[in-house]
């Protein structure tokens, strides 16, 4: 599945973290959320959630990367596997986006900004 946003959202807190590409608009719009709770880890299992209800539940990552305006993710699972993401953020969002997510994906590949 692709979904387009212009918004991503990041919290990280002792409960748990999370990152919402394009929560703005309520569940009527495209979204991805993506969240931990350490209190309740879920078997180390991620929770994701979109506005398809093929894609919710606690799910295991089979490969996640993380570019400057797009971020992909593959699923352990035969049926809606693959999830994809186009988003707008500033550099000091997408460093944001970047340090929250290798929490909940400790695999995750992620492109680095140049530097400057």
């Amino acid at each position: 599945m692709e979904i387009r946003v212009d918004h991503v959202s990041v919290s990280d807190s002792d409960e748990g973290c999370q990152v919402d590409f394009g929560g703005e608009g309520g569940e009527e719009l495209p979204y991805l959320l993506l969240q931990r709770h350490f209190e309740d880890p879920g078997g180390g299992l991620l929770y994701l959630e979109t506005h398809d209800p093929n894609y919710a539940g606690r799910v295991t990552v089979r490969r996640a990367t993380l570019g400057r305006d797009r971020f992909r993710l593959e699923l352990l699972r035969q049926e809606a596997a693959g999830l994809e993401v186009t988003f707008k953020a500033t550099a000091q969002q997408y460093g944001d986006v970047a340090r929250v997510l290798r929490i909940l994906i400790p695999g995750l590949k992620v492109d680095e900004l140049p530097a400057g």
